[in-house]
């Protein structure tokens, strides 16, 4: 009576999973929840096959990315290290999110990369890998390195910068008050560049995020370290969805002599990366919850919601190995309906199956929270009594069979009584046995002799 074990419908769910993957413009992987890639993009299958010559231990699908990230390249110890502590609080739930940058030297130019670690949407699931071009973030950012050592000549310089600039840049004096602003910023402040210069910032943006931005301004001025990667999401009415997602870093500016002159801040708008990841993450979760049902679908019985053959073998297999390592007792009931044929033959299938199903919700009824109880064939059932020894065993048998006793069926001429015969085994026991198949058959063993007791008119022995 083995029931083979489902297969799962895996292909139609990774394809759904690439293609959300595909939909982000970073090289962006899916780990599970031991860091083994389940998923890539067509972003991050390019680049391995471009480079991989770099990354030998990373390709695609099936490689553990925490494996990789203990033996990294060389040159990349320290943020090999940086990564893997990174990854491992992510993955464990420590840490909400992961961000790293690093610097890669392609053959033609140096490229700089944002890696970011994101946890999946359920405990436990694994996590979201993405590595984000930051190549011309980087290079802005040099440029203004270069200008805060280069006097008024690179002023001229930073003027030209703020006006051309396809990304947010601000700079406040020591007071916040602006001092040079980009167009993109004057835009998303609703202002023009002459309404920003001279004036406080507090008065030109409103009261809740200038709280939270002012917190991040006296930081960097009292530490003299720069700020990374503050994610703010803004109103905006004029774009779809009515919501601009950004990416902020803030720098300081020194002089000659080392005082502070000011802060700068550098602006990136990344609605477009937000908006997929946001999309990825509901597709992951509509996919959980279609797995969820896939996997109940997998272990149950479709007539009588019990589990299924395969399940009960998969629970039996573990008890056993259980009883192997401590010796802890349990017992396993075996049970078959009685003249089910005749059912069948005289009422109809219909009738049959309603009698199965009267079945099933008596054993859920009948037996404990931590019993385990399936239908393992056509009119057979099985439970699994951990934790149960022989003594132990017997009230919750006598219960069961008590309410199998008190059955009856509807049939198209009336009601009859329905019966199951049952028979019982526990290890450790008598007789001995040495293995979950032989503990079966004796469990089989006592329900046939049980049967052909009960037609002699006799007590059903245990």
């Amino acid at each position: 009576m083995t029931t083979p074990r489902p297969r799962s419908s895996s292909r139609g769910t990774k394809a759904t999973i690439t293609d959300v993957l595909n939909a982000l413009p970073a090289h962006a992987a899916v780990l599970d929840k031991d860091g083994r890639i389940i998923a890539v993009n067509g972003a991050w299958e390019r680049f391995v096959k471009d480079h991989g010559r770099c990354f030998p231990r990373v390709a695609g699908i099936g490689d553990n990315y925490v494996k990789a990230c203990r033996q990294p390249p060389s040159g990349y110890a320290e943020k090999g290290r940086e990564t893997l502590s990174g990854l491992l609080a992510v993955l464990n739930g420590s840490l909400d999110q992961f961000m790293l940058e690093y610097r890669w030297p392609s053959p033609t130019a140096t490229h700089w990369f944002l890696l970011s670690v994101t946890p999946l949407s359920s405990k436990d699931s694994g996590a979201v890998v993405s590595h984000t071009d930051i190549t011309i973030r980087k290079r802005v950012e040099e440029v203004l390195h270069e200008a805060l050592t280069e006097g008024e000549r690179i002023r001229t310089r930073l003027n030209t910068l703020y006006a051309a600039i396809p990304i947010g840049l601000i700079y406040l004096t020591p007071d916040l008050i602006v001092e040079r602003v980009s167009q993109q910023i004057a835009e998303i402040h609703g202002r023009s560049i002459e309404e920003h210069i001279g004036r406080q910032l507090a008065n030109l943006i409103p009261r809740e995020r200038w709280t939270k931005l002012k917190r991040i301004y006296d930081r960097v001025l009292k530490s003299g370290k720069p700020y990374h990667s503050l994610e703010e999401d803004l109103p905006d009415a004029r774009v779809s969805g009515g919501t601009r997602y950004f990416l902020s870093d803030f720098y300081l500016e020194r002089n000659e002599e080392g005082t502070i002159t000011g802060v700068h801040t550098v602006m990136r708008e990344i609605t477009d990366q937000k908006l997929a990841l946001l999309a990825h993450a509901r597709h992951l979760k509509d996919l959980e919850a279609k797995n969820r049902e896939l996997d109940q679908k997998a272990i149950r019985d479709p007539l009588t919601g019990l589990y299924n053959r395969w399940l009960f073998d998969e629970v039996l297999t573990r008890e056993w190995k259980r009883f192997q390592r401590s010796g802890e007792a349990f017992t396993v009931v075996i049970m078959d309906v009685d003249a089910f044929k005749a059912i069948n033959d005289q009422y109809g299938h219909e009738t049959g199956d309603r009698a199965l199903q009267q079945v099933g919700t008596t054993l859920r009824a009948s037996l404990r929270e931590s019993d385990m109880v399936a239908r393992v064939g056509g009119d057979e059932f099985a439970a699994l009594l951990p934790r149960t020894d022989k003594d132990r065993s017997a009230p919750v048998v006598k219960k069961l069979r008590d309410a199998l006793n008190r059955l009856r069926v509807s049939t198209p001429t009336g009601s009859i009584p329905l019966t199951l015969s049952l028979g019982t085994a526990t290890v450790p026991g008598f007789p001995p046995v040495t293995s979950a198949a032989e503990l079966l058959r004796v469990a089989d063993k006592r329900m046939y002799e049980a049967k052909r007791v009960a037609s002699s008119g006799k007590s059903h022995p245990r």
